[in-house]
């Protein structure tokens, strides 16, 4: 990929609930200019006009298309609109970043990676998380053996609502900490059982509980669910000399390295074996405070400026749309289901 020009020219499509965040990122940044917002809905539209007053509005996606003085387009809208959109800007010569999921379907996110290829963009998906400085504090200490060996993992992803209309909360919550564990552990699941309720909207799973086996043997169980009294977001990582809890919702201890473990020593018999508890201290380690989706939004625009892969590439958004569609052939089979990456 060529150099760019240093003064980028952005554009926002979808200003609902998640869309504003990145635009006020973007007005916080040098050298970078949010020249359009797009969106349906007009109400939604004045509100923006009205805190960036020199942006352009529109209700047409054409209008950012065919403006060549723009370099990269934020696609905020629901999940199935994403291939749609995604494809019309890397066609019309633009970078793009986009809300996961990247599309709901293989086929569609096979073929956009191809498509930013061929057009020599940058595609990059929201991957939050593997920003957060809880998560990357975790990452550094599971790399350094700290933790021992890892023996499994579980994730919680809960609250109630919001609910969406356009994709289940598999394909909403999930993804979270499906590609926060593929950071975590360095490996990729090959195989997933999952099972889900659709109570509130048929054909729409609001609660769902999944298995994976990693290629390195690890377990690794999430429940992600719309319909909890609690708003939870919780990674709990158990290794052989020590255990890591992730609470995102933690004002003041996001992350917790907790000093236990269990050591069995002994002849394999039962009865002869000498089983220890072994309980230390807990940990709160500092971290940076910095705004994990800030820092998504300046890791793209690097690599649009450099040529650089970002840290969370369209390869990767295809990757976890593979694993959803996995999971979701094992809630209508209620099989487990090997996960084909590649």
């Amino acid at each position: 990929m060529k150099e760019v020009k240093k003064n980028l020219n952005f554009a926002l499509i979808g200003v609902g609930y998640w869309g504003p965040n990145y635009a006020r990122i973007l007005s916080e940044l040098d050298d970078i200019y949010l020249s359009w917002c797009c969106d349906p809905n007009k109400q939604a539209l004045s509100r923006m006009k009205r805190l960036y007053p020199t942006i352009k509005i529109t209700e047409k996606l054409q209008d950012i298309l065919k403006d060549q003085d723009v370099d990269c387009v934020i696609v905020v809208t629901p999940a199935q609109t994403h291939y749609k959109i995604v494809k019309k800007a890397l066609e019309n010569n633009k970078h793009v970043l986009v809300e996961k999921p990247l599309t709901v379907t293989v086929k569609d996110a096979k073929e956009l990676v191809s498509l930013s290829k061929k057009q020599k963009k940058v595609l990059a998906v929201d991957h939050t998380f593997k920003l957060n400085s809880g998560i990357k504090k975790l990452k550094e200490i599971i790399d350094s053996g700290e933790l021992g060996k890892i023996y499994y993992m579980y994730g919680l992803y809960n609250a109630l609502g919001p609910i969406r209309k356009d994709v289940s909360a598999m394909w909403d919550l999930s993804p979270h900490f499906i590609y926060t564990a593929n950071y975590l552990l360095n490996s990729k699941p090959t195989s997933v059982l999952a099972r889900g309720r659709d109570l509130l909207i048929k054909g729409m799973d609001d609660v769902v509980f999944m298995t994976f086996e990693y290629e390195n043997g690890v377990l690794f169980n999430l429940h992600s669910s719309w319909l909890d009294p609690l708003k939870v977001r919780e990674l709990v990582v158990i290794g052989s000399n020590k255990m890591a809890v992730f609470n995102d919702v933690s004002q003041d201890a996001k992350l917790q390295i907790f000093d236990k473990s269990v050591v069995v020593d002994g002849d394999p018999n039962f009865a002869k074996l000498n089983v220890i508890l072994r309980i230390g201290d807990m940990i709160v380690p500092k971290l940076e405070n910095k705004e994990p989706l800030k820092e998504v939004v300046v890791d793209f625009i690097k690599s649009v400026k450099d040529g650089s892969e970002p840290f969370s590439s369209g390869k990767e958004g295809l990757e976890i749309v593979m694993i959803l569609s996995a999971a979701q052939q094992s809630l209508r089979s209620k099989k487990e289901v090997l996960c084909k990456l590649k």
